[in-house]
């Protein structure tokens, strides 16, 4: 069994940005129907946005401290969402099928670069990391990234904007186990 410190250079701790989006969307179901193959792995809930990675687990209650300053009195920002892209995953073994925004509001940008400023003020290393909302993992050898751009690219997305009211704080290691830190609950403004 490895210590605990042995744990905390091999956990990782990620923020997550939830995202209220439905797989029953038409725009959702003509993605699925146009990327088929049973190994493409679709996701059916937990969409969310990961702000950051935390590359150690040896700050986690300054990183919850700092999180909670920054997140407990924040409004709720709106995204608005209206581009499918796909991308290689860093491991070079999927492609990430994903939904983002091609012009992110103020609000939500703010919100991100202070959640990445927690981490940053407590030296704590963090992992360069595109913003999106995946949404399947495609294997490489199912596809070329070049056939599900031409793919993804069929579809017709409607602009659409969802208020991003939650915000999870949580933590995974190698074994794959992970949990909830914290989460904060943001007011939504009408």
């Amino acid at each position: 069994m490895k210590n605990e410190n042995e744990m905390s250079r091999i956990t990782k701790n990620y923020v997550e940005i939830c995202v209220g989006i439905s797989p029953s969307a038409k725009w959702y179901q003509a993605l699925r129907k146009e990327i088929r193959g049973r190994d493409v792995k679709w996701k059916k809930s937990g969409f969310h946005i990961t702000a950051l990675f935390a590359d150690d687990d040896s700050k986690k209650v300054e990183m919850t401290r700092g999180l909670d300053s920054t997140l407990r009195s924040r409004t709720a920002p709106r995204l608005t969402f209206d581009k499918i892209e796909v991308f290689t995953g860093l491991s070079g073994k999927e492609h990430i099928v994903n939904i983002t925004s091609s012009c992110p509001e103020k609000e939500f940008t703010e919100m991100v670069e202070s959640i990445r400023g927690v981490a940053e003020r407590l030296g704590v290393s963090i992992e360069d990391y595109r913003l999106h909302v995946t949404l399947a993992r495609v294997p490489v050898g199912l596809a070329t990234l070049e056939d599900l751009k031409a793919r993804v690219e069929k579809i017709i997305i409607p602009k659409f904007s969802l208020p991003l009211t939650e915000v999870r704080y949580r933590y995974y290691n190698l074994k794959l186990e992970g949990g909830l830190i914290e989460d904060w609950n943001l007011k939504e403004v009408k």
